[in-house]
């Protein structure tokens, strides 16, 4: 097994995805591929993993109440978003060149493990070099200034307003994972795919606790951990107390830090 703290080695997540030729999700705007990964070949990344109907909370709240009060932040947010994410998106354009290039889609990993596109602000400049190279590399020398004020700020994350729209997102959940991240989490954490039995949301406990977990095993653990503690204690109380405090995370610009070559 690889070191507890560090990315493997293997060919799940080194060499199948990065020497197959495949394109990794982050090299192309708009356009994705699984990296040569297979979720079903991944007990804990199926639909059949895991009882579903179990794991998914219950009671009034997440019948009714849970429904309405996405209802109610749907109406009162979208106007407020689509304010801020204006100008940041044509800051975007002017910087690529490109309003196709302003929006990056990815593949993500959304309740029960079913894959769905994500949208966020581009932050990260084109890749150069092999992919082996690159992922050696980290994210040093790739993300400009404007962004990594919207990833420390998480308001590259915006644009998954249309997420919710589309019913894939939430805005209190699990943070979805990449397809890679979420292989390596479920071979580093027991039991990690059970988060799934939740709709990921642009916010949630681990997001504002914990942050990126980067390729460390224990972060995921924690985060974990988290996600776990919010699925249990799903309530109106917890959810609001996250949406409280979203913004004063957010004004704390801890949302992310680059990422360097791992050590050897």
């Amino acid at each position: 097994m690889p070191h507890p703290t560090q990315a493997p080695t293997g060919p799940r997540t080194t060499e199948t995805p990065l020497h197959s030729g495949v394109k990794l999700p982050w090299q192309s705007p708009l356009e994705w591929d699984d990296g040569g990964l297979n979720l079903e070949e991944n007990p804990q990344g199926g639909e059949s993993g895991h009882d579903w109907e179990v794991l998914q909370p219950q009671g009034v709240y997440a019948a009714f109440g849970r429904p309405l009060l996405n209802a109610v932040l749907t109406l009162a947010c979208l106007p407020l978003i689509a304010a801020v994410i204006l100008p940041l998106l044509l800051i975007n354009v002017v910087r690529y060149r490109s309003f196709r290039r302003a929006i990056f889609v990815q593949e993500r990993i959304g309740r029960r493990t079913r894959p769905f596109r994500l949208y966020k602000l581009r932050t990260m400049d084109d890749s150069h070099g092999t992919e082996y190279e690159n992922w050696k590399k980290g994210d040093e020398g790739r993300v400009p200034p404007f962004g990594r004020f919207l990833r420390q700020t998480h308001l590259d994350e915006l644009p998954q307003m249309l997420n919710i729209l589309k019913g894939d997102m939430t805005f209190v959940g699990p943070r979805p994972e990449m397809k890679e991240t979420h292989s390596f989490a479920c071979e580093h954490v027991p039991q990690f795919a059970q988060r799934n039995a939740l709709l990921p949301g642009i916010t949630g406990l681990a997001q504002i606790t914990t942050g990126y977990a980067g390729n460390d095993a224990l972060m995921y653990q924690r985060k974990f951990e988290r996600d776990e503690a919010y699925r249990q204690e799903y309530s109106l109380a917890t959810d609001l107390k996250i949406l409280v405090q979203t913004p004063f995370w957010m004004l704390r610009m801890r949302g992310w830090t680059q990422r360097t070559a791992p050590s050897t």
